[in-house]
């Protein structure tokens, strides 16, 4: 008799880069549920153009794959409605996301005197709600933002080409949240990344990972997670959306203007 086949889920995480790089990465994680394990099953990096096909072929053959659970991404998959409306201004603006920029804006403006103007055409709710209504401020860059927009003109002409269910997520807050259930200070959670540090913050973060028995993971793959900060954000970007399928992650307020789309992350009190 044959045995039984464990049901096995896969999710994948994906930290975007520019496109002319080699730096994009794609964490694909197994979860078998019948034993409640989750597996890092393949890390796909240096995923780049060649003289005749482009990385982002290259990517979303991955990303095309059949049977994937759910893909997270740590790049923008909506725009700030005023970037794409007609109105008179900011000061005029009838929009409710407008009205809850300002909203927001006047209620921190009296703890930060030096807190400067929105401005809702770069900038989303979602992101300035991560960085002023949570329980520390992430500095999440702004979708249009100098920085974040040739990322996210990337992620929205790949989009639309992704035939698997996308969420975004922003790594680093999914950090804090999980690296607090692991009781990892802060100052290492916030130096992931450094040049510096971060590789023994992160070698500290998947320690702890993996000796809590929430994930399993090959050796080699440890080494590629520890000396690369792009790996580790898409291994950041996969746990998330597993623990999005788990119902896990934080539901948006009310009130707030949801259109302008949502970042996932983990609830304070989630549970592998």
């Amino acid at each position: 008799m044959n045995k039984p086949r464990l049901k096995e889920m896969t999710f994948l995480g994906v930290a975007l880069s520019g496109g002319k790089n080699d730096k994009t990465t794609v964490t694909e994680l197994s979860y078998f549920a019948d034993h409640g394990k989750i597996f890092v099953k393949e890390i796909h990096d240096k995923i780049e153009s060649t003289d005749e096909f482009s990385g982002d072929l290259q990517l979303l053959k991955i990303l095309n794959q059949k049977n994937i659970k759910l893909i997270a991404i740590d790049s923008p998959l909506s725009l700030p409605m005023c970037f794409m409306h007609k109105c008179k201004g900011i000061e005029k603006c009838k929009s409710n996301t407008t009205h809850w920029h300002w909203a927001q804006y006047r209620k921190h403006k009296k703890k930060r005197k030096n807190l400067k103007l929105f401005t809702p055409y770069t900038e989303r709710c979602i992101e300035r709600y991560i960085n002023y209504e949570l329980e520390d401020f992430f500095e999440i860059p702004e979708a249009l933002g100098s920085n974040k927009a040739p990322i996210t003109a990337r992620s929205f002409y790949l989009k639309n080409k992704i035939k698997n269910k996308l969420i975004e997520i922003f790594p680093k807050l999914s950090l804090f949240r999980i690296g607090q259930k692991l009781n990892i200070s802060k100052v290492d959670l916030k130096n992931y990344r450094h040049s510096v540090n971060g590789p023994e913050c992160r070698m500290l973060i998947l320690d702890a990972l993996i000796a809590n028995q929430i994930l399993f993971i090959y050796e080699q793959d440890i080494q590629k997670y520890i000396e690369s900060s792009h790996a580790f954000d898409s291994l950041l970007a996969a746990l998330t959306a597993y623990l999005k399928f788990q119902n896990q992650c934080e539901k948006p307020p009310k009130k707030f203007p949801i259109q302008e789309g949502w970042i996932e992350f983990p609830t304070p009190n989630f549970s592998f």
